[in-house]
């Protein structure tokens, strides 16, 4: 509350409040005096001010009046403190759970009333569906809600926070930090936290039932039950505080009973890691709820909270299930008070007067006992040992804390081993009896004998229950395990396409061993590699750093601050050299006339030889620096130039500065000048307005000077005359740094339509275009969903010094502060999308990036390989196509297909050689077929042969040998073939085409037709397809127009009738045990083959949609007609990879011969596009 008021004070001001609070009416507001007058004088100011606040709030949510003259009549003495809560007041409960800028939608989903049950339909919260309110209070609102991503239903917490409010922002991220690093029966999990629109939320299970507090109300549980609870609770504190997590907070409220009537622990809001050096609790400052407290949370002391704090929490728990009311009572204060005593724990005789002693068994008094000890050294040394206790009760044995008679121990043993006992009980009544009567006994000894036979049958039956019970729950851990490795592997493939690969192998990580299958492989050889990680910053403050690499990537700059110490009694900034290939320290840039000392945002000269350092006497940072050249060779600062206000690097002279400092001559403006650092000879461009950094450039010559604003761009002239580049510019909103570095092209983002006149259309504003000057049109940059929304900040494009990629800094800051950027990088030829990365810096070569993870320097390569291919040779090729902006009449559909598990290219047009280069891996055929729809649209490949197939002529099938360059056979074709089916027998011997009148098979040694059938038409043109599973038992066909069949190898019967009637794009599993089926709307059925049992549904949400089995890991791949590329796994079928690829439909999946590797064809009615996913890299 009062910095100047003690723990005391506040805690006597706090139970003020709450008595205010609990007497409050409409009627009494505004009356302050009577609890005034139960404090002390000096604390008044401060109860004024609490009390007003409560008030407030109570009169906001009555609907009543707010105003300061209401508080000021009543209290004129302190007009002040009223004046100030008052206007803050105002606007903190005016201040809805999301901010002001939310729509009208999202505003009237959260001012929905708490604790309503009412379904609120189609209200969305980012992409998650709001289904029912589940709480509303001061903190926020929890909803159950529909998670589309994980398809699933999750309870979204949405927290009321205060942007100023750093503390409870970082208390919220953390327990979704902390909480979602735990996966145990007994914890509820956490799936994500984020930010949406500035609001934040966190996305956990699900859990029907209700809160321990609740449960104890309606219907308590018997006592066996509530021992097996808190045993429950016991393992889950000891499991969370063996990964260094402290709960702090655990009472009946937050423990949720579900449906099984197993017991949950929740709200991780107050939790601690004690693995790590900073808290955000500081010595007296008081946390968790008085009731359930342990005295070294009362005293606040945060060196001795630990796991045996929770252990004192849980036993006040205990103590409420076993009395039925909690152990102190009264105000906040007056139990932290006694708290603070440390309180010796109940005695069996204050406890059995609440309760009948026959009620409660001494044992689990004298573990409760021990739970609740005030010196956290003399309670059990963790909660596993609380718990072995508990389960030492529950097998009728003695426990630790508490010494037992010896007739109790007979009597416990008897208990335990019924059988054995009761057969003791029966000798020693035969043995006694048969001294009377012998014939008797013999009756009687027959009796016990088939009696004990029938104990141990019982015995056997509950011991085969008890071990099936087991097996059920070891398989649901397991099950529960998986399922939460795979939502890990979704996200981490989210992160992956956002850029996020820090993020993205925290996920990976996470995964235990037995679930990192091949999908964790593929995720993992996505994350670019790392080259160097520079992780020695123990001295400095690892606050706001500044990263910066040399063009050719081999040196990085980074500027840390240092605390002050004996000899600088001031805080500094100093930037430090490393050598980028193998994180070694070379040399830390300071001047002792200078605290700070940072590095320019492009501070490597283009030889890598000076790096630009920008030096301001102190802290805080201002707007004018002075700059030093550091001499990276000599170890020094060979020259000063100052004051400048922004200053950046000409991006023609290595050698030369374009500054910006302030007018003399007139305050509101600055003025442009040039300088070569080496000669001291200064251009100068005269006064003009203030534009932020890289909104102003001058060219090569230094003639001319452009500034950029959102609306125009402005060149001002040395000379009278005109720019050649003024219009450009203009055009594209563009200036000198978005030039190439032969000054041949510009990229830009178009202000106006433009005719592209190769491609015959029209190209609209918005788009981003690379020129070639002075005025042609090379092509439009692909506006791939990953990077949709960054083309806003077009002004910071640039070209690669290679003119490979064209790369894309998303970033509207200019200020010293550490910023995560995103780098985004297309190919230059084609304008395609290769990849985005989020980081602090990139080398102007683009092949490398520097991200700032886990207190760590980390350069990585440039993530060029997300979905493209590895090969060189390969994407230029594929790029010589134009597969994102055809020519008008596109000659040639490039087709991939795996040999020898590299990836291969064939290429059919008018003007190719036929050619088999397999240096490259390409084949070129040139085009026989009279008429351009005449293509060859498929290619059959027989692995083991290296032999390929297609149709090369309207009566002629080509089989090629990869190995040898050489033709192998030409066979002749039937009536109307059809391109699109060809399949290779398994023996490879053979080889299976289709056309209208059926299925051929041909000898490919006597290259001959050997067989007709009849059965099967083939009329689908590229879009059939013909293909054996992996097992090479069964031939797959569909067409459009007929039913798709499944054939046996050599009978050609058709298997797949005892399935269904109506069968479109189908796909059998690599064991042939699984069908799958898409139909014309895109949903898709997996059947049983043997028995034609539907197993499972998948509705895609496509109008289209091609299923296809992975040849080794039990995985359905599904490409989708919007270019989403999806897997679920076959053996409990969610969804573990979701991976957006552009607009288009996903036509064929090829896969290498292993399966490691597989290409994806994505159609539209000009292009064809194709992605390559690999797990080797």
């Amino acid at each position: 509350m009062f910095a100047e008021l003690n723990l005391e004070d506040n805690l006597k001001i706090d139970s003020l409040c709450d008595a205010f609070e609990s007497e409050w009416t409409p009627e009494s507001s505004l009356i302050f005096k009577p609890y005034l007058d139960r404090c002390a004088p000096h604390l008044h100011r401060g109860a004024v001010q609490e009390l007003i606040k409560v008030d407030l709030e109570l009169r906001f949510s009555n609907g009543l009046e707010i105003a300061p003259e209401l508080y000021q009549n009543q209290l004129p003495e302190f007009s002040d403190v009223i004046q100030e809560v008052v206007e803050s007041s105002k606007v903190e409960l005016n201040t809805l759970l999301f901010p002001q800028q939310t729509s009208e939608k999202d505003q009237h989903i959260h001012k929905a009333k708490p604790n309503t049950s009412k379904e609120t339909p189609e209200e969305h919260f980012g992409r998650f569906k709001l289904l029912e309110e589940l709480g509303h209070g001061a903190f926020g609102t929890v909803y159950r809600a529909y998670d589309p991503t994980l398809d699933r239903v999750v309870a979204l917490k949405l927290p009321r926070l205060e942007k100023r409010d750093t503390e409870s922002i970082n208390r919220f991220l953390s327990e979704a930090q902390i909480a979602a690093q735990l996966h145990h029966p007994n914890i509820v999990a956490v799936w994500e936290r984020g930010e949406i629109k500035e609001q934040y939320y966190i996305s956990s299970a699900y859990v029907k039932g209700e809160t321990l507090e609740d449960c104890l109300k309606t219907h308590p549980p018997a006592l066996k039950q509530k021992v097996i609870w808190i045993r429950d609770l016991a393992l889950a504190l000891h499991y969370a505080h063996e990964q260094n997590i402290i709960h702090r907070d655990i009472k009946p409220a937050n423990i949720q009973v579900n449906e099984n009537h197993d017991p949950m622990i929740m709200d991780f809001g107050l939790a601690k890691r004690t693995n790590l050096a900073v808290d955000q609790t500081t010595d007296g400052q008081v946390m968790g709820t008085p009731a359930y407290m342990s005295p070294e949370q009362a005293r606040g002391i945060v060196a001795e909270i630990g796991p045996e704090t929770d252990q004192y929490s849980l036993g006040a728990v205990f103590y409420q299930l076993l009395v039925g009311e909690p152990r102190l009572k009264g105000t906040a204060y007056e139990i932290i008070k006694t708290l603070q005593n440390y309180p010796a724990p109940p005695t069996i005789h204050l406890i059995k007067q609440k309760i009948p002693a026959d009620l409660i068994p001494a044992d689990l008094i004298a573990i409760c006992q021990k739970m609740l000890q005030p010196i956290s050294s003399d309670r059990y040394e963790s909660c596993l040992a609380a718990s072995d206790d508990l389960t030492r009760w529950l097998d009728g044995r003695s426990v630790s804390v508490r010494k037992i008679s010896q007739a109790e121990r007979v009597f416990n043993w008897a208990r335990r081993n019924k059988v054995v006992s009761s057969l003791l009980g029966l000798v020693l009544a035969i043995l006694s009896t048969s001294l009377i009567m012998i014939s008797l006994a013999l009756f009687e000894a027959s009796d016990a004998r088939e009696e004990a036979e029938n104990n141990l049958t019982i015995a056997r039956t509950q011991e085969a229950i008890a071990v099936n019970e087991k097996k059920k729950a070891e398989i649901s851990e397991v099950a529960q395990r998986i399922e939460a490795s795979q939502s890990k592997l979704l996200l981490a493939g989210y992160e992956i396409q956002a850029g996020r690969f820090y993020e993205a192998l925290s996920y990976l990580s996470a995964l235990p061993k037995p679930d990192r299958n091949w999908v964790w492989k593929l995720q993992s050889s996505r994350i670019p590699k790392e080259i160097c990680r520079i992780a020695n910053f123990k001295k400095y403050n690892f606050v706001s750093p500044r990263v910066v690499l040399s063009p050719d990537g081999k040196l990085v700059s980074i500027s840390l601050s240092l605390p002050a110490d004996k000899t600088y009694h001031h805080p500094r900034m100093v930037t430090s050299i490393f050598d980028a290939q193998t994180g070694k320290f070379q040399h830390e840039i300071q001047n002792n006339d200078y605290h700070i000392a940072t590095a320019m945002t492009d501070g490597f000269t283009t030889d890598s030889r000076y790096l630009i350092i920008a030096f301001q006497k102190k802290f805080p940072m201002r707007s004018e620096s002075t700059l030093g050249i550091f001499d990276i060779q000599q170890k020094k600062i060979v020259k000063y130039f100052g004051p400048v206000r922004n200053a950046h690097l000409s991006p023609f002279n290595a050698n030369e500065i374009v500054l910006q400092r302030n007018s003399k001559e007139d305050s509101k403006k600055v003025e442009y000048l040039t300088w070569n650092f080496l000669t001291d000879k200064e251009t100068h461009f005269g006064i003009g307005p203030y534009v932020s950094l890289n909104r102003f450039s001058v060219n090569s010559d230094q003639t001319e000077i452009a500034f950029r604003s959102p609306e125009k761009v402005d060149v001002k002239l040395l000379k009278e005359g005109k720019s050649p580049l003024a219009g450009i510019f203009q055009r594209l909103n563009a200036n000198h740094h978005n030039l190439s570095k032969d000054q041949k092209q510009i990229v830009g983002r178009l202000q106006e339509s433009w005719y592209w006149k190769s491609k015959r259309k029209t190209v609209v504003p918005g788009k981003s275009v690379i020129v070639e000057l002075p005025s042609k049109l090379v092509t439009v940059l692909e506006n791939d969903p990953a990077v949709a929304s960054l083309f806003d900040f077009s002004f910071n494009f640039s070209f690669s010094d290679d003119n490979k990629y064209t790369m894309l800094k998303a970033s509207k800051s200019t200020s010293l502060a550490y910023e995560r950027k995103q780098f985004c990088w297309w190919n230059r030829q084609s304008g395609e999308y290769v990849g985005k990365a989020i980081g602090q810096g990139v080398s102007r070569d683009g092949k490398r990036y520097a991200s700032i993870e886990n207190r760590s320097v980390v350069i990585r390569e440039t993530p060029k390989h997300l979905r493209r291919f590895q090969s060189e040779a390969i994407e230029s090729t594929l790029a010589r196509w134009h597969p994102l902006h055809p020519a008008p009449r596109t000659e040639a559909r490039p087709i991939v297909f795996y040999w020898n598990e590299q990836p291969w290219v064939f290429i059919s047009h008018r003007h190719g050689n036929d050619v088999v280069d397999r240096k490259r891996n390409i084949v070129t055929r040139k085009r026989a077929f009279p008429l351009p729809y005449f293509r060859i649209s498929k290619v059959a490949v027989h692995h083991k042969s290296g032999n390929i197939a297609y149709y090369r002529s309207k009566d002629k099938v080509e089989v090629l040998s990869l190995k040898t360059g050489k033709i192998v056979a030409r066979l002749p074709c039937g009536k109307f073939p059809s391109s699109a089916f060809l399949a290779f027998h398994p023996d490879g011997t053979k080889l299976i085409g289709g056309d209208a009148e059926g299925l051929i098979i041909w000898s490919i040694t006597e290259q001959k037709i050997l067989e007709k059938i009849s059965h099967t038409k083939c009329l689908m043109g590229m879009r059939g397809k013909m293909q054996f599973n992996s097992s090479g038992n069964f031939l797959s066909v569909y067409s459009t127009g007929y039913q798709s069949v499944i054939l046996e190898k050599d009978t050609w019967v058709d298997q797949a009738k005892k399935i269904s009637k109506v069968l479109f794009k189908i796909t059998l599993s690599p064991d042939g045990s699984l069908l799958a089926n898409a139909d014309i709307n895109g949903q898709i059925t997996i059947f049983d083959f043997r028995s034609g049992k539907v197993l499972h549904q998948i509705e895609t949400d496509a109008q289209y949609a091609t299923p296809q089995f992975h040849p080794i890991e039990p995985l359905l791949i599904v490409g989708r007609n919007d270019g989403r590329l999806l897997m679920y796994s076959t053996k409990n079928w969610r969804l573990v990879f979701d991976e957006a690829l552009p607009v288009g439909r996903v036509e064929e999946i090829k896969f290498s011969e292993s399966g490691d590797a597989f290409a994806v064809s994505v159609e539209t009615n000009t292009t064809r596009r194709w992605f390559e996913f690999s797990s080797k890299r």
